[in-house]
């Protein structure tokens, strides 16, 4: 037997052999599948949360525990590049739900310095990576980038350094002033 939807259904088994009957009945009950929504992306970065719902009433389960997490309010931590699905168990009928959908998960950049971390005003630096995304400067009136990650010092002060892709990158550096000696 199959539930198809929720509700109470009472099933009479009769069987006879020869001369002799026997009736069973059964009351079945038949209980609500628990429905979740993604109320958050479906794509995060290592690092990075998304959220389902409910957020109370039962317990989550990750597909895929090495590439995210959930917790018992639903949120989703991205821990290593790949793709899981959640299911949720409801507390008080433990019935489970459907599988959700993908989430995948994304790494992070790594970033990595090609030149010095700080340098002098009018001075230049270079960073990688150098392609897959777009570099932009926090305040280019202290320091520029451009998108194959070579910066200039414009003015002394910090910056940070920010590559958007799937799973952005933050860098933050220091351009100190030039020191002239005079004789």
């Amino acid at each position: 037997m199959t539930g198809i939807s929720d509700g109470t259904v009472n099933i009479t088994y009769t069987h006879v052999s020869g001369s002799c009957t026997s009736i069973i009945s059964k009351s079945i009950t038949v209980l609500d599948k628990p429905v979740i929504t993604l109320t958050g992306t479906n794509t995060i970065c290592a690092g990075q949360t998304t959220t389902f719902a409910p957020s109370t009433g039962g317990t989550w389960t990750s597909s895929n525990p090495g590439v995210a997490s959930i917790n018992s309010s639903g949120v989703v931590l991205g821990i290593n590049a790949g793709i899981a699905t959640f299911t949720f168990q409801n507390g008080s009928t433990g019935c489970y739900s459907n599988p959700s959908q993908n989430i995948t998960v994304y790494p992070r950049p790594v970033i990595t310095f090609t030149g010095p971390s700080n340098i002098c005003v009018g001075n230049t630096t270079n960073i990688l990576p150098s392609s897959g995304g777009i570099w932009t400067s926090s305040n280019s009136a202290i320091a520029t980038i451009n998108s194959n990650g070579f910066i200039t010092g414009v003015a002394a002060g910090m910056v940070t350094l920010t590559l958007q892709t799937m799973a952005p990158a933050v860098f933050q550096m220091q351009v100190r002033q030039l020191m002239l000696a005079r004789f």
